[in-house]
């Protein structure tokens, strides 16, 4: 949903969905990541599919990741991601929150995002998706959005772009929101955290984010054979990148909060999270665990432009 790491566990998700239906690889399941705009274009050696909209990277074998290589800004991690169904992976390239400062620009941002995203499904005649999210900004809003604005946050972007798809095409169309390894990413607090999957009130509230309301907590699974399975496409990344985090929660490889630390509680099993200047005191089961949501839809209260 995010982009960046997310590629890779949304790979290995569709890997094991297919080998529970006793299948090898991914099979049917396509897999596809979030990318920037590109002002100077997508590379001349992806495939195009809609113009500013969906790409392919080029087919063959993986491009293997350099370690210490610069990935950002590039398309470098989804190259590295072994090819499936349809050229997957897909780059789906969206409009950021960088100079998002009114009403209207959110507003157009959003406009533009969910109109792409429809192209996209209905060009690969998508009917169920499953959004991954590893850490859980897209259901706390985290703190990667513009000033304020937490809807800016590719994230939520996505999310309701798919909350609003399906409100168009309810009989063909749903979707779920996976989150994986909740507080991995360093950008919400436990105490957030659980509200936001338990409790409420969500971000609804304050926000005007009305399909927040109709999320439901459906359950939660281990994502140890996940994070097993991911490791070898991650090694060459830097230990801070979600996944690698997730495995070092896994192996006890992560430093863990001592007395004196900032969240430090005695007898409590935690780690100490620390990326982009964030920094956060997560419980380690969390890291070695996905938590799925569905989400009812209200036409009356949303305010979605729904027809």
């Amino acid at each position: 949903m995010g982009g960046g790491c997310d590629v890779f566990m949304a790979y290995t998700l569709a890997k094991m969905l297919n080998n529970m239906m006793g299948k090898q690889g991914t099979g049917e399941f396509l897999y596809a990541n979030c990318i920037s705009e590109r002002k100077d274009g997508i590379p001349s050696d992806h495939n195009t599919l809609i113009p500013n909209v969906l790409h392919t990277v080029p087919p063959g074998q993986p491009r293997q990741l350099v370690r210490g290589e610069n990935t950002y800004g590039t398309t470098f991690i989804e190259q590295s991601v072994p090819r499936g169904e349809g050229g997957s992976p897909f780059l789906l390239e969206l409009k950021g929150h960088k100079g998002i400062d009114t009403d209207e620009k959110l507003r157009e941002q959003t406009e533009t995002n969910c109109s792409r995203i429809d192209q996209a499904l209905n060009h690969l005649q998508i009917d169920l998706v499953f959004g991954v999210d590893c850490g859980g900004d897209s259901l706390t809003g985290g703190k990667d959005h513009a000033p304020g604005m937490i809807l800016s946050g590719r994230d939520q972007q996505v999310l309701y772009a798919f909350w609003k798809y399906r409100a168009v095409h309810t009989s063909d169309f749903d979707f779920l929101h996976i989150v994986l390894g909740p507080g991995v990413d360093a950008e919400t607090k436990e105490e957030d955290m659980i509200r936001e999957v338990l409790h409420g009130p969500f971000l609804s509230g304050e926000n005007q984010m009305m399909w927040c309301e109709g999320r439901k907590f459906l359950g939660a699974f281990s994502i140890e054979k996940m994070i097993q399975d991911c490791f070898p496409l991650v090694q060459a990344l830097e230990p801070n990148r979600t996944p690698y985090l997730m495995y070092r929660a896994l192996t006890n490889t992560i430093e863990t909060p001592q007395e004196g630390d900032t969240g430090y509680v005695p007898g409590k099993d935690c780690v100490k999270i620390s990326r982009h200047g964030n920094y956060e005191v997560i419980p380690r089961s969390w890291l070695i665990n996905g938590l799925v949501f569905s989400y009812d839809h209200n036409c009356a209260r949303c305010n979605c432009l729904c027809p």
